[in-house]
């Protein structure tokens, strides 16, 4: 068989850096595809080259890339690293050319998992444990559900679109502690997606959020896994992971295994949970499927290639190579680190915890910062050096 090259969208994210690293060092080249190909993180070794995406929709971009893969010539392994890509083309997998394969579950596994009212419909069915919570599809739900929770509350979209990104490109979500926070919202909700999910609200600190990430085979059984901690989110409390580590946690590991196993699940997934500080229990607060995470290279640090796995097992190859001992290892996202270090939130930095966990890592690594691959990270701290000349000059 011919080498397999690595189709990945969203280059220029952090995540599909990740990725394009850890499918390099399976020993893979990797095809970047992006609607922003000047970004920080399209200008690394890791790319064989990158593509611009020319598409206006997510079904434009799916097409593309089908188009793209199909005419390339050798075994193409597609990884997106969107939820609407990932829904999208396992719609289209009957469209799929002979050359090309990815991991993904069956079709309604896919939407169940994806779309948050499903799942969690599903999975109180199932009897897992899952924060008080409704949907609402109109200002006039919202705010009828806002009276009934338990504030504080957790809006998120059903689904993130790409209208929600514009709009809201760094909050996953938006807290509200009380129902005269809607008035706050600086754009129409409903304007940049169509329904949302409401959530009361776990207390608790960043560091109460756990995950495991891992592939399951076409059994729907975990072939690797990795489970980590978040130390700090950004923005705090409620965003996306900044710090993280790796810790051992057989409970989490099992939970995932049986919720992914329950739902049949194949392919990438991971579980994201957190620790009541009130009762101490956790609550799964997302699930992912079909796509890897911002923090998922921590794992390859680790000593746990999911990424490698996932393209070999798609091409029956063996992959035990890529699942090692697993070693100690903090990994960080630098701009949600300096923006945490610059802005004044209220929230205390638990400065001992992170400074013990990074004692004891032995493979420190960054979203955008490594030793082997540094322009990322340069281009990046370049732009920040160049907007904070432009404000001082303004």
């Amino acid at each position: 068989m011919d080498a397999i090259t690595a189709f990945v969208t969203g280059a220029d994210h952090p995540t599909g850096l990740g990725t394009a690293r850890a499918l390099r060092a399976a020993g893979h080249e990797v095809v970047g595809f992006t609607r922003r190909p000047d970004a920080a993180t399209c200008h690394s070794r890791a790319w064989r080259e990158i593509r611009r995406v020319s598409g206006a929709g997510t079904r434009d971009e799916a097409e593309e890339l089908l188009g793209a893969a199909g005419a390339f010539g050798g075994p193409v392994f597609l990884l997106p690293t969107q939820d609407g890509l990932v829904a999208e083309l396992s719609r289209i997998r009957d469209e799929l050319p002979a050359n090309v394969r990815m991991t993904l579950p069956p079709s309604e596994v896919v939407e169940t998992l994806l779309e948050k009212t499903r799942f969690a419909e599903w999975a109180r069915g199932e009897g897992f444990p899952l924060p008080r919570s409704s949907v609402v599809k109109s200002e006039e739900e919202l705010k009828a559900s806002l009276a009934e929770l338990t504030m504080p509350v957790i809006v998120k979209p059903l689904v993130r679109t790409p209208e929600w990104h514009d709009a809201s490109p760094v909050d996953k979500v938006i807290r509200m502690d009380s129902a005269r926070d809607l008035e706050n919202v600086p754009f129409d909700l409903f304007a940049v997606a169509p329904a949302y999910v409401l959530s009361e609200w776990i207390e608790g600190e960043d560091s109460d959020v756990f995950f495991c990430l891992t592939y399951l085979d076409s059994d729907s059984e975990m072939v690797a896994s990795f489970t980590g901690r978040k130390l700090l989110q950004y923005p705090r409390l409620t965003g996306s992971t900044a710090i993280c580590t790796d810790r051992p946690d057989a409970d989490l590991e099992a939970l995932t295994a049986d919720l992914f196993r329950r739902a049949g699940c194949q392919g990438l997934a991971s579980l994201e949970v957190k620790q009541s500080a009130v009762d101490g229990r956790c609550y799964i607060t997302e699930p992912t499927v079909g796509r890897p995470n911002l923090q998922s290279h921590a794992a390859v640090k680790a000593g746990v290639n999911l990424h490698g796995v996932a393209l070999r097992h798609a091409w029956g190859e063996g992959y035990s190579d890529l699942i090692g001992p697993q070693r100690r290892c903090i990994w960080f996202e630098e701009r949600g680190l300096f923006e945490i270090l610059t802005t004044r939130t209220g929230i205390p930095v638990p400065l001992r915890l992170i400074a013990g966990e990074a004692l004891k890592a032995r493979w420190p690594s960054g979203a955008h910062f490594s030793v082997t691959d540094p322009v990322p990270f340069a281009s990046m701290s370049w732009s920040w050096v160049r907007n904070g000349m432009r404000r001082l000059r303004g």
